[in-house]
């Protein structure tokens, strides 16, 4: 079992915002000094439950402090942001890091920042799969084209830098239903798990929903990345 880092950099106090992100990212530091084996940042909008509306922007900050933690996002929402956006700043912070980015995605759970945007909630998991797979072949090196529902590409893109990690960066997807983790299993990616939407012996039984799911979609347990609990 390995043990990392999560902040929301939430603002509940006294302390001015310079000072709680100062404070935070010092000690990150610290916590790699101290041989935690990753740190994981979250995406939140309108709110000062969460202040990091570009975890990946944090994550480059930090991939310049530090030099073995591991760096995730937990998670970037994909229907709030163009994915060939998310893609070039994912290489960027692999190529920054070293090739320690944990590329940690979802479809968001949040009405208000859904609002905020004008993106309608409903298409949420569909706007998620689209971006995944833009998002997936860009940081695997391909020009190419894409003809979405969401997203269109007319023309071939191909980003620069590349990400260090080959094929691609791993990618953990947030999952806290039973339709997320079958997602999550069809697609053979890591999985996220939150106990404060269940508790622990829930998240425990979700990891074995999703290791069934897995082999039932042909993929071996074995080559997934660790599961995380968040």
């Amino acid at each position: 079992m390995k043990f990392g880092l999560f902040y929301l950099f939430s603002d509940f106090g006294n302390l001015s915002q310079d000072q709680l992100f100062k404070e935070v990212l010092d000690e990150i530091v610290y916590g790699e000094e101290l041989g935690f084996d990753a740190v994981w940042l979250p995406e939140h909008h309108f709110s000062v439950y969460g202040m990091l509306g570009n975890p990946l922007q944090v994550a480059a900050i930090v991939a310049d402090r530090t030099t073995t933690i591991k760096i995730g996002t937990a998670v970037v929402v994909l229907p709030l942001q163009h994915p060939l956006r998310v893609a070039e700043d994912a290489a960027m912070v692999d190529a920054l890091s070293g090739g320690r980015l944990m590329l940690g995605i979802g479809r968001g759970y949040q009405p208000p920042e859904f609002h905020g945007f004008g993106v309608n909630q409903g298409d949420s998991s569909a706007m998620f799969l689209e971006s995944y797979e833009i998002i997936k072949r860009a940081l695997s090196g391909e020009k190419f084209s894409y003809d979405g529902k969401f997203w269109k590409i007319e023309e071939e893109v191909e980003i620069f830098p590349k990400p260090i990690q080959k094929p691609h960066p791993p990618f953990y997807v947030a999952s806290v239903s039973p339709r997320s983790l079958d997602v999550a299993a069809r697609l053979g990616i890591s999985v996220l798990r939150a106990p404060q939407f269940s508790n622990v012996d829930a998240v425990a039984a979700g990891f074995e929903e999703y290791t069934a799911k897995l082999r039932e979609y042909g993929h071996d347990p074995a080559d997934m990345d660790q599961p995380v609990a968040i």
